[in-house]
């Protein structure tokens, strides 16, 4: 009734709807909370990757492995490397007027 009323798409509505209620369902101390217990998070697995990819540098490591494995460890890793530039771009946008 409100989407055609308003002529928004109902699809809009139900995420407004839906956003609504997650705003009202954590108060602002558990969002912070929430908040720093995903930077710590966060803080945690870059460090874990960092060890990770220093590994993978080493060439008796690399040596070992096979081509198929060595194929698919390069098409994750630079894969993720460019999603996290993309992320850390786009982020840069939204920051600015």
């Amino acid at each position: 009734a409100v989407a055609k009323e308003y002529n928004i798409p109902a699809s809009t509505i139900r995420n407004w709807k839906a956003a609504t209620k997650l705003e009202n369902a954590i108060d602002q101390e558990q969002r912070y909370e929430i908040g720093d217990l995903l930077l710590v998070y966060l803080r945690e697995i870059l460090n874990a990757l960092t060890l990770q990819a220093k590994h993978f540098g080493k060439a008796a490591w690399l040596d070992s492995q096979s081509a198929d494995s060595l194929a698919v460890l390069h098409g994750v890793a630079a894969d993720k490397a460019i999603r996290i530039i993309e992320a850390l771009a786009g982020g840069e946008d939204q920051e600015q007027p």
